[in-house]
C-alpha cells in the first residue's frame, strides 16, 4: 500500500489528519464525551498499525486487576487489543493487513477503535482511580492503627 492510498482512504471517510514528516507515520484523533484521543497510524510494508494512547498509565500495585480487565476486554472486542507497555502505558490498538485492504476496511478499523474507547475508557478510569484511592485509603489506615504493644489510651 502506497502513502497516499492511506490518505485517500482518510480524506475520504472525513478524518482530518497531519503525516510525520519524513515518515510513514499519520496522526489524526477522536473526541468522545470523556476526553480526546490521538490516534497513531503506521504504515509497513504489509501491515497498517493503529494506536490510541490512553492519558492513564496504571502503578504496580494495579496490575492484577488491570491484566483481568484488559484480558476480559480483548477476549470481548473484535479486530482491536488493549496494550499495556511495561511503563504501564495502556493502548488501544488494531492492526490490518495492507494486502486487500479497501478504504471501508479501513474506516470500520478507525470507527472500531472509536466506538471501543467510548464504551471502556470510564470504565478503565474508574477501575485505576478505584485501585489507588484502596491503595491510599489502606496506607492511611496503617498510618492510624496504635502499635503493638501499646493501648489507645497511652497514644
Amino acid at each position: 500500500m502506497q502513502p497516499a492510498t492511506l490518505e485517500d482512504y482518510l480524506k475520504a471517510d472525513g478524518w482530518p489528519y497531519k503525516r510525520v514528516e519524513g515518515q510513514r507515520v499519520w496522526q489524526t484523533g477522536i473526541k468522545t464525551n470523556s476526553a480526546s484521543f490521538r490516534i497513531f497510524i503506521t504504515l509497513s510494508k504489509h501491515w497498517v498499525f493503529c494506536q490510541m494512547p490512553l492519558s492513564i498509565k496504571a502503578g504496580k500495585d494495579q496490575l492484577l486487576k488491570l491484566y483481568q480487565y484488559l484480558l476480559r476486554k480483548n477476549f470481548e472486542m473484535n479486530l482491536a487489543k488493549f496494550v499495556l507497555e511495561e511503563d504501564g502505558t495502556i493502548s488501544l490498538n488494531i492492526e490490518l493487513p495492507t494486502e486487500d485492504l479497501t478504504g471501508t476496511n479501513f474506516s470500520d478499523a478507525l470507527n472500531m477503535l472509536s466506538a471501543y474507547i467510548e464504551k471502556y475508557y470510564e470504565e478503565l478510569t474508574a477501575l485505576i482511580q478505584d485501585s489507588s484511592e484502596m491503595k491510599k485509603r489502606t496506607q492511611k489506615s496503617r498510618a492510624q492503627k496504635p502499635r503493638a504493644g501499646r493501648s489507645v489510651s497511652e497514644r
